[in-house]
């Protein structure tokens, strides 16, 4: 087991005083161990023999697993998530791209259509065509 806190004791035989012991109650409002004298007592007089090992704390909440397992984890979620990003960059991209050259093609044919027009007000003026007034 590979972790900053592993393999390493504390002495705890001091115990908590009443102001730790207040806040623990406050962080932990639900718990109702705290609640009983029998559970304060042990906490603010613990015995001369306690000592806290951090690899039970470990044990307790699950991590046992090497520093190998813990990056190759890390590794695939990290790959996957990458992953997923460019999928939906992709896709976002491809749809955005579909949609300018729409744009695009609806402002080429409104500026043939001026164009158009311009170029038939010009043959006009020449005496060339006859417009409508519609135009």
């Amino acid at each position: 087991m590979v972790t900053e806190f592993g393999n390493m004791t504390y002495a705890c035989n001091k115990g908590l005083d009443s102001a730790s012991l207040t806040m623990l109650k406050t962080m932990l409002p639900g718990n109702r161990f705290l609640s009983m004298p029998v559970v304060q007592r042990g906490l603010e007089a613990p015995g001369a023999d306690c000592i806290a090992d951090t690899n039970a704390v470990l044990h307790y909440y699950g991590f046992e697993r090497s520093f190998g397992n813990t990056f190759g984890i890390l590794l695939g979620y990290l790959t996957v998530c990458h992953v997923l990003t460019y999928v939906a960059m992709t896709f976002v991209a491809r749809k955005e791209q579909r949609r300018i050259v729409y744009h695009l093609g609806l402002c080429c044919c409104f500026y043939e259509m001026w164009l158009s027009g311009v170029q038939l007000q010009e043959f006009a003026r020449q005496g060339e065509v006859a417009i409508p007034h519609a135009l």
